[in-house]
């Protein structure tokens, strides 16, 4: 098992009504807790595979779908920038393919260039202790940029 990190980035297209704040911060939520700490339910070894750390989350906001997919025309566009493990990408993958909110997904890992200018632009820079750290951060990032 490695215990290298390596830089990612992970576009989530949710189902429309995430637009709403409430809705949209609690998904946020989930996913970042999972990112960081593993899906319990899908892999009883998630302890054994160290955490990650979230360094940006960009809601890019509610777009028009190029073409009608799972029923849906518009999608809420997050993109998460994160070093993991390799095995909790697995797991991530495992997990979005289940949830019913999740109308398309995409995760690629970053080249060396890319992670060097992830690591220097964090916003989230170490494990949050409390998911709720995560929240403030969403709220400060809705504060400096407005909601989208």
């Amino acid at each position: 098992m490695s215990e290298e990190l390596n830089a990612y980035e992970t576009i989530i297209i949710l189902r429309p009504e995430f637009a709403e704040e409430k809705k949209y911060t609690k998904k946020i939520n989930e996913y970042v807790h999972k990112i960081i700490h593993g899906d319990s339910e899908s892999d009883s070894d998630s302890t054994t595979i160290p955490a990650a750390y979230v360094h940006k989350i960009d809601r890019i906001g509610k777009k028009k779908l190029a073409y009608e997919t799972r029923g849906f025309t518009e999608g809420v566009y997050v993109l998460f920038k994160y070093r993991a493990p390799s095995e909790r990408i697995a797991q991530l993958d495992l997990v979005m393919r289940r949830d019913d909110d999740v109308i398309k997904f995409m995760t690629l890992r970053l080249d060396a260039e890319e992670a060097e200018v992830l690591a220097q632009e964090a916003v989230i820079s170490e494990q949050p202790e409390d998911i709720n750290a995560v929240e403030k951060e969403i709220d400060a990032f809705d504060l400096i940029f407005g909601k989208i």
